[in-house]
């Protein structure tokens, strides 16, 4: 069996973890169902106290825990299953990333966890980014061990994927705008348009164009559009 990078890796889990994000936004799927497909479990942490406000059912299973009884703990339930290094990133890196990080961005770390206070610690990496409510993180957490299969995503999805695996480095260096001028000349609208739309100049509306097309390394309005169809919240 290959062995990937730490780097691929790394890449690879975000990806999953966007594309997660847009099929659950898109309601596709849920998150429940996700988690029976992913070796770990799916949570949303608050982005302010970083408690678990969702649990998928594999993580209330793994913590033999109701969700009632994890939201009631808070922090608590974190700090009781972390190694004393792991809530130092809690505190300090993930904490910033949560208040601070570019919602466009995932943020990835690994932590030592425990199921219970009796257990031994286990090595879990987790990737995170900001949920589509704008209150929550939503992450990924896996088995360290299990990092090698890679991508999850190839046994449940179809050419879709394909397009949004391949061109999603391409598509992650948009900007929050030129997504959004994206979003206008898929629909159809003209230059002019988009520029009485967004209030901008003429000029500022053809840099844009010009900027995406580049980054995308496409000016085929066929191809813009599909980039919208797969990467674009609807």
């Amino acid at each position: 069996m290959k062995r990937y990078s730490e780097k691929e890796i790394i890449i690879q889990k975000a990806i999953d973890l966007e594309y997660c994000s847009l099929l659950e936004c898109k309601s596709i799927i849920s998150l429940d169902e996700l988690s029976e497909l992913i070796p770990g479990y799916i949570h949303l942490n608050d982005k302010q106290t970083l408690g678990i406000n969702y649990y998928s059912r594999n993580a209330l299973e793994i913590f033999n825990k109701s969700m009632d009884e994890i939201q009631q703990a808070g922090r608590e339930h974190i700090d009781a299953i972390s190694d004393e290094k792991s809530k130092q990133i809690f505190t300090t890196s993930l904490i910033d990333f949560s208040l601070n990080g570019d919602p466009l961005k995932t943020f990835s770390f690994i932590q030592r966890l425990r199921e219970n206070p009796k257990a031994k610690y286990e090595l879990y990496y987790t990737t995170t980014r900001h949920y589509r409510d704008g209150k929550n993180l939503l992450s990924f957490t896996q088995p360290l061990q299990k990092l090698n299969d890679f991508s999850f995503l190839k046994e449940i999805v179809e050419e879709r994927y394909s397009f949004f695996n391949k061109h999603f480095e391409h598509f992650n260096a948009l900007t929050q705008r030129e997504r959004e001028l994206l979003s206008l000349i898929a629909e159809g609208d003209t230059n002019k348009t988009i520029s009485d739309k967004l209030y901008i100049s003429l000029q500022t509306v053809k840099t844009h164009r010009k900027n995406i097309c580049r980054k995308l390394e496409t000016g085929k309005l066929i191809e813009l559009v599909k980039f919208a169809q797969v990467f674009l919240k609807e």
